[in-house]
């Protein structure tokens, strides 16, 4: 009798055991099974990590996970981890990267009609960039994008007003341009308006700006101020350019294929993430080429040139109309909105 009692009691202490345990692994399971069932996005971009865009893609990704509750996670590889940005295009559409950012000099490639926010001169200042990314031309050319290559757009950005830093020569009229070996991305968003110019540009990967520069492959660049300074380009130029030549806005673009794979409401957290991060960006971004733009000024390395803009707008207004041509009566019709903006 007192063998099956304790035979009994051994049994049941056996299985509260078993419950315990049972508990256990439930409570240290679910936070697993959480994890496994979050859908993790990898977001992959060009600029150095401590540039605004970083900074504007890991505040998506924080906002995203606060959004979602944890359902969806944004990985974040900077400064070409996984390639350059052609690649890292490329990876989009195959499906290895789900998300990135750059200037349209890229994503002309999918959708021509891109190329209509980055037209040298198109913009005039901050206010008109402002109005122009409010307005009806993001959703066309977003259309444009998704048409093309699958590929939407979640937000706009800065990535701020592009000049030309050299290691020859500085520029303090149209005529300075001539023969000027300038490093450009391979397109014609920036060849036809610089060859207008007769300038001399020269496709290289950004990748490899510093190196062309300090060789003497180009005799100059262009760029916004922060990157000049993050990316130690004025290390290997002595001269700076006011030429304002360019506003490069920087898009946030994810797969559809990737956007498909969410639940609705976490399309409309990414959405909304995406629109709040980027909006900051924004003012980071033009904050910190105000801050590089003032160091470089002050700085005795560097000789600047403050040429005459508008004699330059004047010379580059007739590659408007070459770069317009191949975009037929949309393109055309989208950059009036553009220029009406002003």
């Amino acid at each position: 009798m007192k063998d099956d009692l304790r035979h009994s009691a051994l049994s049941r202490r056996n299985l509260l055991k078993g419950v315990g345990a049972g508990a256990a692994l439930t409570m240290i399971g679910m936070p697993t099974v959480l994890r496994a069932q979050a859908k993790t996005l990898r977001a992959a971009h060009v600029e150095a990590p401590a540039s605004a865009t970083h900074e504007g893609h890991m505040a998506f990704a924080n906002a995203v996970r606060e959004k979602t509750g944890g359902s969806v996670e944004i990985a974040v590889f900077p400064a070409g981890q996984l390639g350059g940005a052609r690649d890292i295009y490329e990876g989009i559409r195959l499906g290895s990267i789900d998300i990135t950012s750059t200037g349209v000099d890229f994503t002309i490639t999918y959708a021509p009609l891109m190329l209509l926010a980055g037209i040298y001169y198109a913009f005039e200042n901050d206010e008109h960039v402002d109005r122009v990314f409010a307005g009806p031309v993001t959703e066309r050319l977003s259309q444009a994008l998704m048409s093309g290559a699958g590929m939407r757009i979640l937000a706009w950005g800065d990535l701020g007003w592009r000049q030309i830093f050299s290691s020859s020569r500085g520029i303090d009229a149209v005529s300075d341009f001539r023969g000027l070996k300038i490093r450009v991305p391979d397109t014609k968003m920036h060849i036809v308006p610089l060859s207008t110019l007769g300038a001399a540009p020269t496709p290289v990967a950004y990748a490899e700006v510093y190196s062309a520069l300090q060789t003497g492959i180009v005799d100059a660049a262009e760029g916004f101020p922060a990157a000049i300074l993050e990316q130690r380009f004025n290390e290997v130029s002595s001269h700076y350019s006011l030429t304002n030549h360019l506003y490069s806005a920087t898009h946030l673009v994810i797969g559809d294929s990737a956007f498909g794979r969410l639940q609705p409401n976490e399309q409309q957290a990414v959405e909304e993430a995406a629109l709040e991060a980027f909006a900051t960006q924004r003012t980071v971004s033009r904050q910190r080429n105000a801050e590089s733009l003032a160091e470089m000024l002050k700085s005795t390395s560097h000789t600047i040139h403050e040429p005459d803009v508008a004699a330059i707008r004047a010379a580059v207004e007739p590659a408007w109309d070459q770069l317009l041509a191949d975009l037929g009566p949309e393109g055309k019709e989208i950059f009036d909105l553009i220029r009406q903006a002003a």
